[in-house]
């Protein structure tokens, strides 16, 4: 056996590998266990429309007002990617950041290689919801994004009144309602091409009201990138 493999097995021994899904321990050193791994359900970019993210068949355009151009994400919002983000923005585990952003640039990268971004602006977050979690999720996801490709970050570029309610628990029409008027931009903004970074999209209320905001200041074109998408359900998926 190798020195190598033998400083790796000590340091396994004290530092040993969990799932960043369901924080098991992994028997191979890796970040996620096999039936994790299993249960990442990811995106089929060729099966989904391009502005609203969704599957092809359940496609939302025809019957809603999109202010961004278009949407790409890794993973729907469903078992192992699901958990990860959870565990990320509800409990606080920041480190998990690097495997998400990674898999955003990805995806990033090949659905907007022609696009000349000025800026990557994370959706914001109210300062109640980034005390209580410890660290500003969205910002982190946008910083990371930013510090691997290179394109600037500006935080401040959209700011947020305090939500009557959380986003997390709402209804559609609820979501509609809770911002609507909620995004604002102080100044300004001269931005040809904006990248808009958020977790999840699930009714797509929230990525559509800040695009708006940002159209209104100035900004020609916002694209969205999220780490995953809500699907709808088809009649193929209910039925048994």
């Amino acid at each position: 056996m190798s020195f190598k493999n033998i400083f790796n097995d000590i340091i396994g021994f004290f530092y040993p590998s969990v799932c960043m899904s369901c924080a098991k321990l992994t028997d191979d050193g890796s970040n996620l266990c096999a039936e994790c791994r299993g249960n990442i359900v990811r995106i089929d970019q060729n099966k989904r429309c391009t502005r609203c993210g969704l599957q092809k068949p359940d496609c939302d355009c025809k019957h809603s007002i999109f202010y961004f151009d278009s949407i790409v994400s890794p993973f729907f919002n469903e078992k192992t990617a699901r958990n990860i983000i959870y565990r990320y923005k509800l409990f606080g585990k920041s480190f998990l950041s690097d495997y998400i952003t990674d898999n955003m640039i990805n995806e990033i990268n090949n659905e907007y290689k022609d696009v000349k971004f000025d800026a990557v602006i994370p959706v914001p977050t109210s300062l109640r919801s980034s005390n209580r979690k410890g660290f500003d999720h969205t910002y982190l996801l946008a910083k990371q994004i930013s510090e691997k490709t290179g394109i600037p970050v500006s935080k401040k570029a959209v700011s947020i009144r305090p939500l009557k309610s959380s986003q997390h628990k709402s209804t559609y029409k609820q979501r509609l309602k809770n911002v609507q008027n909620k995004y604002y931009c102080k100044r300004k903004l001269d931005y040809e091409n904006v990248l808009l970074i958020d977790d999840i999209k699930t009714t797509g209320a929230t990525l559509n009201a800040c695009s708006k905001e940002l159209l209104f200041a100035g900004v020609r074109r916002v694209y969205c990138a999220t780490a995953l998408v809500s699907a709808k359900k088809t009649k193929s998926q209910n039925s048994p």
